[in-house]
């Protein structure tokens, strides 16, 4: 026998070293996770149907705030071309105040462009201020025209009076942004842009 052979005598070759690693033993690898993510696709077509199926009954209708805001002008639109939801010739039901009733009287519509009638609620609301004022001008017990919906027809006179306000009120606001956004067709963040650009941009001198 040679000298190596005597120091390292030759392994059977089945023989396995306890220590190598099997080759037939998988090699885990750490899974990827994905973020779950909503397709465009589905997105816009969510959008899509939004604006297809817009309610006009104020009293069943969603806050403009709830719809994304992509698509809120748009929404608008849609309910501008509509028009304020006043229906004609409809049997409104009578309410018992003490020992008299009240009802919502149809000939209102023509002293207020603004109002609009709820079949469903038999309330009435504003139209402006459903389009156009924000939800952090909605202050306590003042939400009776945008979401609850006014029905005490035996003082509508008075407190349709008292919606309007002063010049400076919300209703006013809202009116504003409502004619300026019907008749430039615009969105209103590009009238606030393009106001702010014009008070930057000094004029020129003839």
């Amino acid at each position: 026998m040679g000298t190596l052979e005597k120091y390292f005598p030759k392994r059977p070759r089945n023989s396995v070293d306890s220590e190598s690693t099997p080759c037939s033993t998988p090699v885990s690898t750490p899974s990827i996770s994905t973020p779950n993510t909503t397709p465009i696709s589905r997105v816009i077509t969510t959008m899509e149907s939004d604006i297809d199926g817009i309610e006009s009954d104020p009293g069943l209708r969603k806050p403009i705030e709830d719809y994304d805001i992509g698509i809120r002008d748009r929404i608008r639109r849609e309910y501008i071309s509509k028009g304020a939801c006043q229906p004609k010739g409809h049997n409104f039901p009578k309410t018992k105040f003490g020992p008299s009733t009240r009802t919502f009287r149809e000939e209102w519509f023509k002293l207020h462009d603004w109002l609009e009638y709820s079949i469903d609620k038999d309330a009435a609301f504003c139209f402006y201020c459903y389009l156009f004022k924000p939800p952090s001008m909605i202050r306590f017990g003042d939400d009776a025209f945008t979401k609850v919906g006014f029905k005490n027809w035996k003082k509508a006179c008075e407190k349709f009076r008292d919606h309007i306000g002063e010049v400076s009120s919300p209703h006013h606001d809202a009116r504003t942004l409502y004619v300026a956004f019907k008749n430039q067709r615009q969105s209103l963040p590009h009238l606030l842009s393009s106001t702010s650009h014009e008070m930057e941009v000094p004029k020129k001198m003839p």
